[in-house]
C-alpha cells in the first residue's frame, strides 16, 4: 500500500490528512503561500511542529522583515539549525522567520508527512488535491490572456450582460468585468432546429486567429448560437484556430451544453481564462504523484488531465460538505447544517443525508454552468478584514489571506476577526499552528478604536458582525428554501468554526452542536473519503407527461443520484427535484413548490421538464476512508459534543 495523502489548499493554510503504508494517520497544516512559520532563537527555531532530523536541511529561511535569505544546511528534532552562512544581524531573538522550498504548499505538506527532506526521492503515494486556486484566479483577474470567437452581432454580449444592476440605487455603475481581451465576431448562424442560416465564413475566422496570434494570445473561446446542440460550426473553428498556433481551445458545446448563450459564452471563458494559472498549479504538484486526482466542485474526484478548471472553483468546500455529511451520518443525524470557517471565509449547506446540488454558480459577477455542492459562502472567515466606514464597523468581505496575514502573523498586516479572537482571549495563541504576535494584533485594535466604546466593547461588536454575517448565509439555505434551522443539528469545523458555533446557534435556534475531532482539516479529510464520479447531462425542455410517456425510467443502482430541474411551462426558473422513479416527479415537484413558496402549483398550468442529471458513483470496497462504510473508523475517533443552548 502506498502513502495516502490529502491537501485541501484554502486561502490562508493549505491542511494535508495522511495515510501511510500501515494505515497510521498524520496531518499538518502549512501557509497556502507554501511557507512555515518559526520564531528565530539563535541558530534554532521554536513555534515548529515536531519535526524528525534532517527534515529542514535543504530549506530556505529569511526574516519576515528582511528579505535576505539562507539556507539550513543542518537540523535536528530539537530545533536546532546551521546555516550556509552566518544569520544578519537583523535576525533579533524572537524575530519571526519563514521556511521554504519553493514548491506549492500541497507538495509542502507532503515533505514534512513522508519525512523527505529536498532533493530526495518522495515514496510511493497517492496524492489527492481540493484547491481555492481556480476560484482566487478568476477574482484576482490572473488567468490566460483569452480571445472570444462568438457569431456575429454578439462580440459585446458579455459586457452587457443580462442588464442587471450590481448595485440597483448607486449613483454610478462600475463596468461589468471581462475577462477575454479580444472579441472576435464569426461570420455564421445556425437555427435552433439546426438549419444553416448563414454559412461559415472561414477565411474571416482564419484572419481574425492570426490577428490574436499576431498580438500573442493563444488560448481561445468559442461560444455560438446554438452551438450547444448542432456544434457543426464550433468544431470547424476549433480545427481553424489550431491550424493557425492556438494552444489552447475551449469550445462551449464540450464544456456547457445547454440553451442560453449568456451563461455559456461566460462558462466557456472562464474555463479557458483559468486554464494556464490551473495548469500552471497541477503540473507544479503532478511531478510529485503524476495520477493525483483531484476534486471537482461537485465532490468527486477527477484525474488532472480530465478536470476542468470551471470545475474546481467550489472543490476545498466540497471535499468539507463531504466530510461533515459522513461524520454525521456516523453518529446517527441525517439533518445538519455545516458551518466551516475558514481564513478567507465561512462555507455553509444543508444536508439530509449526502450534500445537495446547483448547477449554476454566480463568480466574478459571472453566472457559470458548473455542477457544484450546495454550499452558500459568505466573506466572514478568520482573515476578514475589520474596519470603520462612513456607515459604522463593518468586517470584510475583503480578506488578509495568509499574505500579510492577520496582524498577529507579523508581517504588517490589518485587524482581522483572527486578532478579535485572540485578544478576547478566544484561544490559545501557544496552540496555533504558526507563532502570534498578540502585541502587534493590540496595536491595530488601537488604531480602530475611537473612544467611544471600551476595547472589549469594540472587539464584542466586531464579533458580532462576523456572526451575524454567517447566520445570514444559513438562513438564505434553509428558511430561504423552506426549512427551519432549529430542526438541524450545527456541524461546526475549520479552522475557526467551532469558535463561533454557539452563537451561531444560539441565534438560528439551533439546540444540538456537533464538533469533529478532525474539525481544522474536516476539508483534507473528506477529501481522503471522496469516490470517483462522474456527472451525465442532458436538457429537455419538454412536457413532463410527454416525457414520462415514452416509457419508465428508474434508477439503476444504489450508487447513482437522478436529480431533474423542472418549472411551470411559461416560468424561467426551475426547482431541482431528486427521485428514484421518473414517474414521482409530479408528486415531488408539488411537494417542493408547497415547501418553497407555502402553497401549491395552479392545477392547470403543465410542468416542463428543463433538464436531467445522473451522478453515477464507483463503487469502492474495503477502503478505510470510504465513504460507503456505515460504521465509525477507529482512525476517525468519532466524538460528539452536544451543547443545549
Amino acid at each position: 500500500m502506498n502513502w495516502r495523502i490529502a491537501a485541501d489548499t484554502g486561502g490562508t493554510f493549505t491542511d494535508c490528512h495522511a495515510l501511510d503504508p500501515e494505515g497510521r494517520e498524520s496531518r499538518c497544516k502549512v501557509l497556502s503561500t507554501g511557507h512555515l512559520r518559526a520564531t528565530w532563537q539563535a541558530e534554532s527555531l521554536s513555534g515548529l511542529p515536531p519535526l524528525p532530523n534532517g527534515l529542514l536541511r535543504g530549506f530556505s529561511i529569511r526574516s519576515l522583515t528582511h528579505p535576505e535569505s539562507r539556507q539550513i544546511v543542518q537540523h535536528d528534532e530539537n530545533g536546532q539549525i546551521a546555516l550556509n552562512s552566518p544569520a544578519p544581524a537583523e535576525w533579533h531573538a524572537g524575530a519571526l522567520v519563514e521556511l521554504f522550498t519553493g514548491e506549492e504548499a500541497p507538495v509542502l505538506g507532503a515533505r514534512i508527512l513522508t519525512n523527505t527532506p529536498p532533493g530526495a526521492a518522495f515514496p510511493p503515494m497517492q496524492l489527492r488535491i481540493a484547491t481555492t486556486r481556480a476560484t482566487n484566479a478568476l477574482l484576482e483577474r490572473k488567468g490566460s490572456r483569452i480571445a472570444l470567437f462568438i457569431t456575429q452581432g454578439f462580440g459585446d454580449l458579455l459586457q452587457i450582460g443580462d442588464q442587471r444592476r450590481a448595485d440597483l440605487f448607486a449613483l454610478r455603475h462600475e463596468p461589468r468585468p471581462t475577462f477575454h481581451e479580444l472579441s472576435c465576431e464569426v461570420p455564421e448562424r445556425i437555427s435552433v432546429d439546426g438549419e444553416v442560416l448563414t454559412p461559415l465564413n472561414e477565411a474571416a475566422v482564419r484572419t481574425s486567429a492570426l490577428d490574436a496570434i499576431a498580438k500573442g494570445i493563444t488560448t481561445a473561446a468559442v461560444c455560438l448560437m446554438h452551438g450547444h446542440a448542432h456544434p457543426a460550426h464550433e468544431l470547424r473553428v476549433g480545427e481553424i484556430l489550431r491550424e493557425c498556433g492556438f494552444t489552447h481551445v475551449v469550445l462551449s458545446h464540450q464544456t456547457a451544453a445547454f440553451a442560453k448563450l449568456l451563461p455559456r459564452a461566460q462558462s466557456t471563458v472562464a474555463d479557458a481564462y483559468l486554464h494556464g494559472p490551473v495548469q500552471s498549479f497541477l503540473n507544479a504538484i503532478r511531478s510529485v504523484s503524476p495520477a493525483m486526482q483531484v476534486m471537482t466542485s461537485a465532490g468527486g474526484l477527477k484525474t488532472a488531465d480530465d478536470i476542468r478548471p470551471k470545475d474546481m472553483l467550489l472543490s476545498g468546500p466540497a471535499g468539507g460538505a463531504i466530510g461533515a455529511a459522513n461524520f454525521a451520518r456516523r453518529l446517527g443525524f441525517d439533518q445538519i447544517i455545516t458551518l466551516d470557517m475558514g481564513g478567507t471565509s465561512t462555507d455553509v449547506a444543508r444536508i439530509a443525508g449526502r450534500p445537495g446540488y446547483r448547477f449554476t454558480q454566480d463568480v466574478a459577477g459571472m453566472k457559470l454552468l458548473a455542477p457544484s455542492v450546495h454550499i452558500e459562502t459568505v466573506a466572514a472567515g478568520g482573515g476578514s478584514i475589520c474596519r470603520r466606514t462612513h456607515h459604522g464597523l463593518a468586517v470584510g468581505p475583503e480578506s488578509a489571506g495568509s499574505h500579510p496575514g492577520p496582524a498577529c502573523y507579523g508581517k504588517g498586516g490589518p485587524l482581522t476577526i483572527t486578532d478579535v479572537n485572540l485578544l478576547l482571549g478566544r484561544f490559545d495563541p501557544a496552540k496555533a499552528p504558526i507563532p502570534l504576535d498578540v502585541n502587534a494584533a493590540r496595536a491595530r485594535l488601537r488604531e480602530l478604536h475611537d473612544g467611544t466604546q471600551s476595547e472589549e466593547e469594540l472587539l464584542h461588536a466586531l464579533l458580532r458582525l462576523a456572526v451575524e454575517h454567517m447566520t445570514d448565509a444559513i438562513r438564505r439555505i434553509s428558511i430561504g428554501e423552506g426549512y427551519d434551522p432549529a430542526d438541524h443539528a450545527l456541524l461546526a469545523f475549520g479552522g475557526a468554526g467551532p469558535q463561533h458555533a454557539c452563537a451561531v446557534a444560539e441565534s438560528l435556534g439551533i439546540r444540538t452542536i456537533l464538533v469533529p475531532q478532525h474539525a481544522g482539516i474536516l476539508s483534507a479529510v473528506g477529501l481522503q473519503e471522496a469516490i470517483p464520479e462522474r456527472i451525465e447531462e442532458k436538457e429537455y425542455r419538454m412536457p413532463l407527461s410527454e416525457f414520462l410517456s415514452h416509457g419508465t425510467h428508474e434508477s439503476h443502482g444504489s450508487h447513482e443520484t437522478h436529480i431533474a430541474e423542472l418549472r411551470l411551462r411559461g416560468q424561467d426558473t426551475p426547482l431541482q427535484v431528486e427521485y428514484q422513479n421518473a414517474h414521482d416527479l409530479p408528486r415531488l415537484y408539488h411537494e417542493a413548490y408547497q415547501r418553497l413558496f407555502g402553497y401549491p402549483p395552479p392545477a392547470n398550468r403543465e410542468i416542463e421538464l428543463v433538464s436531467l442529471r445522473t451522478i453515477i458513483r464507483e463503487e469502492v470496497r474495503c477502503s478505510r476512508f470510504s465513504a460507503s462504510d456505515e460504521r465509525p473508523q477507529s482512525t476517525l475517533k468519532c466524538e460528539q459534543r452536544t451543547q443545549s443552548l
